[in-house]
């Protein structure tokens, strides 16, 4: 990153492409008009690609009163049953 110039030009000349260039020759770009990711390792380089953690599944508030004791907070999730809530 920095000032770009003549002398230090850009890595990308195109306005959708976020490019870093690595020391040892790799790079990485994401063309965000494109939804597209490139990665170009050097010879030897390794690479891990991870899927996203799982969508957190919404959950139920459920209050409840009586006229004899104060609000209880339950919370419920799909897969568990309900569990009070402190």
């Amino acid at each position: 990153m920095g000032l770009y110039s003549d002398a230090n030009p850009p890595p990308s000349n195109t306005p959708d492409v976020v490019q870093i260039d690595m020391p040892d020759g790799a790079t990485i770009a994401y063309d965000h008009a494109a939804h597209a990711l490139a990665v170009t390792l050097p010879a030897g380089g390794t690479a891990t690609i991870a899927p996203p953690p799982p969508a957190a599944q919404p959950s139920t508030v459920l209050s409840r009163s009586t006229a004899r004791s104060p609000s209880t907070m339950m919370c419920r999730s799909p897969a568990l049953p309900p569990q009070p809530m402190m």
